[in-house]
């Protein structure tokens, strides 16, 4: 998915999120492997989840190179309609994985004395937050993705 990552421009979102609160996240953040997992979770999240809105027009410009349901249907051999059931169970599962190491990192903040610490920390995951609820509105809420306004 690294390449989705790039192809996508996620990782440039991630910094936004610390020009969006006016601060540079501590190194001793960023460096913990479970919020490295954590970001994991929401690019796969946000590129899985614009793969999945777009795979309809894509499929009818005949752009099919990176789409995530294009790649899952021909690695598994499966039809598109099952490649996208696939995708939206492994975003179900992210999810939840996206859920369980928010709570561990922030259990593991509150257990420390210095409070800009933790309060960083919960910036930064609700900036994480409202970045992928702010994808699933407009994927489904613009006509971007409907056949109107890709035909």
């Amino acid at each position: 998915m690294p390449f989705r990552w790039h192809t996508s421009g996620i990782e440039i979102c991630f910094d936004c999120i610390e020009y969006a609160f006016n601060f540079d996240l501590p190194e001793e953040i960023a460096d913990q492997m479970s919020f490295r997992d954590l970001r994991n979770i929401v690019a796969d999240f946000v590129a899985w989840t614009n793969d999945l809105y777009s795979s309809a027009m894509e499929h009818r410009k005949g752009d099919l190179n990176a789409n995530i349901v294009t790649v899952l249907s021909n690695e598994k051999q499966i039809d598109v309609n099952a490649a996208g059931e696939f995708a939206r169970s492994y975003l179900e599962g992210k999810l939840l994985d996206f859920l369980r190491t928010k709570a561990e990192l922030l259990g593991q903040s509150d257990s420390r004395e210095e409070r800009t610490f933790g309060e960083r920390l919960r910036q930064y995951i609700f900036g994480m937050e409202c970045w992928y609820s702010g994808v699933i509105a407009w994927s489904s809420q613009l006509k971007r993705y409907s056949s109107a306004e890709t035909s």
